[in-house]
């Protein structure tokens, strides 16, 4: 399973660095058409909210499966078994965060599927809300994994400095 996740948050990754190529296009060629033309893009502001919200998404798994986002100034100090401790109670509270947001992702999803759209281009926001439910599951995957190794191993998460 873990192999699979690492993958698919790989894609993800990759993923989400494209889209951010886009954004700073997108954003050159409307400030240099603005400021030299006078001439502005329509939706600018449309694509930049559907593509800081898939970025930010599609990115979150990768930074969890990395463990670039840690909180170890006080971690690094506790014995073993209170970093175990530690490492299931922040993985618990963390997945059940991630299954949260997911869960509402997707029923915002369903119930505005055809009627929430962007307010310039008139996007429907279903298949991008989605989408981004889609890095949220990626991104509880890789905390189930954590919890699979703290919990079969009795081993601590691997930002451990020790």
């Amino acid at each position: 399973m873990r192999t699979a996740v690492k993958s698919a948050t790989k894609c993800a990754i990759w993923i989400s660095a494209i889209l951010l190529g886009c954004l700073f296009l997108l954003m050159v060629i409307d400030l240099f058409l603005r400021n030299v033309f006078l001439v502005f893009i329509p939706g600018v502001f449309d694509f930049t909210q559907i593509l800081l919200s898939l970025i930010i998404f599609m990115a979150l798994a990768y930074a969890h499966e990395k463990k670039q986002v840690v909180f170890d100034a006080i971690y690094n100090i506790f014995p073993q078994t209170l970093k175990w401790v530690f490492s299931l109670i922040s993985s618990i509270f963390v997945l059940a965060i991630g299954i949260i947001i997911g869960r509402s992702l997707v029923q915002f999803a369903i119930v505005n599927l055809d009627q929430a759209q962007t307010l310039t281009l008139r996007i429907p926001l279903a298949p991008i809300t989605l989408l981004g439910a889609v890095g949220i599951l990626l991104f509880c995957f890789s905390v189930v994994g954590d919890l699979i190794f703290i919990i079969k191993d009795r081993g601590v998460l691997r930002y451990d400095s020790n």
